[in-house]
């Protein structure tokens, strides 16, 4: 066999490999709630409980719909209403775990319980911000690609803005978000925070949709949600992105790392923010 021939021969060998994972089955569906579509080279279909996922897919919402998703490793993923990801899922040879486990939030509400993959091999990314998941469950809302929202239940984030700026936050409902600056701070609880999570956060006020295992401890977040569930418990129809204020911080962390980086598995909780609030533009 000639040198040619033997190249010609290795390159076929890896597409086809290449295409064998890329089909390769990296969920399933177990519950979807009104409609809901996937798309997959280029075919949208109707979303039912049962459909397996495959890296690459892109599943989207319609105002009222929800899909829960249960991953290969047992990461759980709730898509709530109005929302669209697109999940990019490598899987290692023992198929019991994800060598890269990236999804990209393109707009909406979210729910992440991570699995038994590495820590290091999560990865969320959203039109304004890049998470490092830490063995963390936590909520999330990207609202109209001009605010990301965390509010982490148990675990640990670390998120990074568009000014390249990054912290590292851990559970009692503790609430960071983007703010038009790019930057990232914690939101203290107030009546916009509130607002906030009447508008984003569905499954802080209501978990009675969700199947057992996509359900999660809420009880820290009385100071954000109490008023809330008394005013309503659907989603508002209110996609107005709540600025931090006071409760983002004006400097950047010491050296740090681009949202790619190796990060520390146990980030330290940070020292809330004393400054005062920057002023808008």
């Amino acid at each position: 066999m000639t040198i040619r021939s033997l190249a010609c021969c290795l390159l076929m060998l890896f597409a086809t490999s290449a295409r064998l994972e890329a089909s390769t089955p990296i969920g399933t569906v177990v519950k979807v709630a009104t409609k809901a579509q996937l798309v997959s080279g280029g075919e949208s279909v109707s979303l039912r409980s049962g459909m397996e996922v495959q890296s690459g897919d892109l599943i989207k919402t319609n105002g009222t719909g929800m899909v829960q998703l249960v991953f290969v490793d047992e990461t759980k993923i709730v898509i709530g209403p109005n929302a669209s990801m697109v999940l990019e899922v490598t899987m290692l040879r023992n198929r019991e775990k994800a060598d890269n486990f990236a999804v990209k939030a393109l707009g909406g509400s979210f729910r992440f319980i991570s699995g038994k993959s590495r820590k290091k091999a999560y990865k969320i990314t959203t039109p304004t911000a890049t998470m490092g998941i830490r063995g963390t469950t936590f909520d999330f809302w990207v609202a109209d690609h001009k605010q990301t929202s965390v509010i982490i239940l148990s675990g640990a984030v670390r998120m990074c803005g568009q000014a390249r700026t990054c912290k590292s936050f851990s559970g009692d409902c503790s609430y960071m978000s983007t703010d038009s600056r790019g930057q990232v701070g914690i939101v203290e609880p107030g009546q916009d925070a509130t607002r906030a999570v009447q508008a984003g956060f569905p499954f802080l006020l209501n978990q009675s949709d969700l199947r057992e295992g996509f359900q999660a401890d809420t009880a820290s977040c009385g100071k954000y949600v109490a008023v809330a569930v008394k005013k309503t418990k659907a989603v508002v129809d209110d996609t107005t992105p709540y600025d931090p204020g006071s409760g983002a911080s004006d400097e950047p962390e010491p050296d740090a790392p681009e949202p790619d980086a190796p990060e520390p598995d146990v980030p330290d909780k940070p020292d809330r923010p004393s400054q005062p609030a920057p002023s808008k533009p």
